[in-house]
This record gives structure tokens, sequence and C-alpha cells, in this order.
């Protein structure tokens, strides 16, 4: 499929050609190893995210949509953003965000296809992976005394909500910082 109006907005038309019968699912983005199964979407988490400063790891920011009247589709993310503001005077290249009640946050991903989809009902369950993920940035970025370098995490909906650690790493491996919070968050949504 690709766009053939509206590409840069938030509503946009695609053209393709479907095979199979309905209802029909999307998934964005792009996964080749995704699969609708048993009722559920499957798909991958990865464990390390690739970013620039201030972006965010588009290939983790999935949002999946089901086909609606007049087969039209409304994605809804699945997972959520963690900002962080982060100053200092080092420059940082690597960024692990463990959550601390055990929960995995990357790893096969199964989506049950319940109309409760990127809701705070959807179902979502998480095997094979772990409960650290790594950020690792494209160039180092240098921090500033006065002025926020914002880098976002992509976790799935409800992740951290018991607590979490968040440690920064210099390019040499080096600890920089490290913060741990324990609380009852809420959760990233």
């Amino acid at each position: 499929f690709w766009i053939s109006d509206g590409a840069g907005t938030g509503c946009a038309s695609f053209t393709g050609e479907v095979s199979g019968s309905e209802p029909f699912y999307a998934l964005y983005p792009y996964s080749e190893n995704a699969a609708v199964k048993g009722g559920c979407i499957e798909l991958s988490i990865p464990q390390v995210q690739k970013i620039t400063s201030g972006s965010t790891a588009d290939a983790a920011l999935y949002a999946v949509a089901v086909q609606g009247e007049n087969k039209r589709y409304a994605f809804k993310n699945i997972c959520g953003i963690l900002r962080l503001s982060l100053k200092g005077h080092s420059s940082i290249k690597t960024i692990k965000v463990q959550d601390l009640s055990g929960r995995h946050i990357w790893g096969k991903c199964s989506i049950a296809l319940d109309g409760k989809e990127g809701t705070d009902g959807q179902s979502l369950s998480i095997s094979g992976g772990g409960n650290t993920i790594t950020v690792e940035l494209s160039s180092p970025l240098a921090l500033s005394q006065t002025v926020p370098a914002a880098v976002n995490v992509v976790l799935p909906a409800g992740s951290l909500k018991n607590g979490f650690s968040i440690a920064l790493y210099n390019q040499d491996g080096g600890a920089v910082s490290f913060l741990t919070a324990r609380n009852n968050f809420g959760g990233v949504g």
C-alpha cells in the first residue's frame, strides 16, 4: 500500500489491493514479522531502540487499525512514549530503562483483536523478552546544564506503573547518571 492523498497530515488515503476475507487489520509501521493468529496480532517489540535526539524509535511505535464502516481505518497506538528531559554536563550515548515490577517491555507481543486496541482496556501480552529496554543514540548527545535535551522512549502501554530505573551511559560505556523511582505512577499510557 502507498499513501495516495494526505501525506504528512493526520488523515491519509492509501491505495492498494487486498486479498482474503474481512475484517481486515492494519499495522503501522510495517513489520515483516507481524501476523494475525488466533484472534491476535503478533509482532515483536525490539529490545534496542535506535534514535536521534528529540526523535522517536519509529520502528517500535506501533499503531493498529481494524476495518470500520466504509472500509475506513482509525489507527490507535499500542505503545506510549516516555519523554525524558535531560540536563547535565556530560555526553550520553546509551540509555537503559528498566520496569522494576519485572514486567516484560520488549519481546514477542500479542494484541487481542477485540475492539479495545489502543485503549486502557486493550489486552496486550509480551513473552520471551525482558524488562529492560536500551536506547542507542545515533551520535553522542551533549547535555546542557540549562537547556533540557528531549529523548523519547517507546514502551508498551501500562509499563513502569510500579516503578522504574533509568541509567545514562557515555560513548565509552561509563555510567553518567542513574535514577530509580518507586511509586504507583499509573504507567505509560
